[in-house]
């Protein structure tokens, strides 16, 4: 095995090194789809907030 390795650690390193990207876009895609779910889940909050505002503000001048 340790021959192996050492007669072939170039394919094991793009291996790992490929392997390891990988792992790493998937992580980072996953956290910024849910960072931007989480964003659109405030956006419509803050949305529905605002029109109750401007709704009691026009309740109140008329």
């Amino acid at each position: 095995m340790s021959e192996f390795l050492t007669e072939h650690a170039s394919a094991v390193f793009t291996l790992a090194g490929g392997f390891g990207g990988a792992i790493l876009s998937f992580l980072a895609s996953w956290f910024l789809k849910r960072r931007d779910y989480e964003l659109s889940i405030w956006e419509r909050l803050m949305e529905r907030r605002l029109a109750a505002f401007r709704l009691g503000q026009h309740l109140l001048i008329t």
